[in-house]
């Protein structure tokens, strides 16, 4: 955040009242005046980057403060003065323990001074592994000087930061402001409408926009242009994969060739498009042929390491089952994915009474002898091909551990 004042470092002190009559908000731009500081504050995006421009008045006690949060951060000023690195492992919950958001701050000019705090105690040196990192970097400034940041995170690591900043090329702020404008008017012009107001328009464009924002973009592209992302489940670095079956679940998975096919498939997963039916023995039994489970999913309040279904929070998750075959003391059943959440048939279909056999993590503590892990296999996946654009649908016979475990159960009928 810009500030004016030495002493304007935490929360409370750097506050600034702002008028929304002086404020800016678009898709591609915002801007807005802190009066209490007077400087004019503006940002323009990429997709993972972003530029800012602030300008400030006449002062020695022009600066920018840049907040690692609380609950362990990590701020370092690098030699060339004109570079700020670090990260953050501030977040919401239901994610890995080495999760952090790695950033890179560069200026386009050098730093007069700076100063590094733990919360509100200031710190000697030119980095900090804290509590609560943050750094106030100093310039001084005739009024109407403009100082341009540019800005880049990655969950991956911070030579990926490095790489995220990248996007920005050597625009500079107005090119990068027409840019995104342009991406903007492309995605939102999609769609056109006429015969109303102009607070319709307004409201209609509004919901657009923020129906694009999600899904977002998880992923990012490396020096190499190969597709990697850091997944919140186990908070490792994976490749291009497009979606991932659990351990000891057998069956179809699907891998993108080239950077292309990754974003079609991964766009078709994102919006649930993707056609996938599983087969699983369950124990127990189903008075009805067809039903379903429908209850968010997320990390379990107690044992982090296991997924439950959790009255808040969590990711939406819907399973629709169909009764293949009864046993007398368990069910073959097909089932039907519409999400795709992290063990999310053995954490649905335990939750109703009825765990997949084999499941060491969710099913009861007695072996069977005759499964080396859970009785599921990912058996039909189907999609939209992204180079033909033509449906196509892929069918994995039920394996061998299967059919001798439903087989013995037959007998024993």
């Amino acid at each position: 955040m810009p500030v004016r004042g030495r002493d304007k470092v935490d929360e409370e002190s750097r506050q600034s009242w702002f008028s929304h009559q002086s404020e800016e908000a678009r898709p591609y731009y915002y801007s807005v005046y802190l009066a209490d500081h007077d400087i004019k504050a503006e940002i323009a995006p990429t997709e993972r980057a972003a530029i800012m421009r602030f300008t400030f008045p006449e002062s020695d006690e022009s600066g920018v403060v840049i907040d690692a949060f609380d609950r362990g951060s990590y701020i370092r000023v690098m030699h060339d003065k004109r570079t700020v690195v670090g990260y953050t492992t501030r977040n919401s919950g239901g994610v890995p323990d080495n999760f952090k958001n790695w950033f890179i701050v560069r200026f386009d000019r050098k730093i007069r001074d700076f100063q590094i705090y733990d919360g509100t105690k200031p710190v000697e040196g030119e980095q900090l592994v804290g509590e609560h990192a943050l750094v106030r970097v100093g310039f001084e400034t005739r009024r109407g000087e403009q100082v341009t940041v540019r800005a880049a995170s990655s969950f991956i690591s911070q030579m990926q930061a490095v790489q995220n900043l990248e996007e920005l090329g050597k625009d500079d702020f107005e090119t990068v402001k027409a840019k995104a404008q342009a991406r903007w008017d492309e995605v939102l012009g999609r769609i056109e409408v006429e015969g109303g107001t102009t607070d319709q328009y307004r409201t209609f464009y509004s919901c657009l926009y923020r129906s694009t924002l999600f899904p977002r973009k998880f992923y990012e592209i490396d020096k190499n242009g190969n597709i990697l992302h850091y997944s919140p489940y186990n908070g490792e670095v994976r490749p291009g994969i497009v979606h991932r079956i659990d351990k000891d679940t057998s069956g179809l998975l699907v891998v993108a060739k080239d950077n292309e096919t990754h974003l079609s498939l991964s766009q078709q997963f994102a919006v649930h498009s993707i056609a996938r039916v599983y087969h699983t023995v369950v124990y127990g039994g189903f008075a009805a042929d067809d039903g379903f489970v429908e209850g968010n999913i997320g990390r379990h309040p107690v044992d982090r390491k296991r997924m439950a279904v959790v009255p808040k929070g969590g990711k939406a998750a819907y399973t629709a089952y169909h009764v293949e075959e009864r046993f007398p003391a368990f069910t073959h059943l097909s089932v039907r994915l519409r999400t795709g959440r992290t063990h999310q048939i053995r954490v649905h279909l335990a939750s109703i009474g009825h765990p997949v056999a084999g499941d060491a993590v969710y099913g009861p503590r007695k072996v069977i002898t005759q499964l080396e892990g859970q009785c599921l296999h990912a058996k039909t996946l189907g999609f939209i091909h992204p180079a033909t654009g033509a449906y196509v649908e892929f069918d994995s016979p039920l394996p061998e551990y299967f059919t001798a475990f439903t087989g013995r159960l037959q007998k024993e009928m």
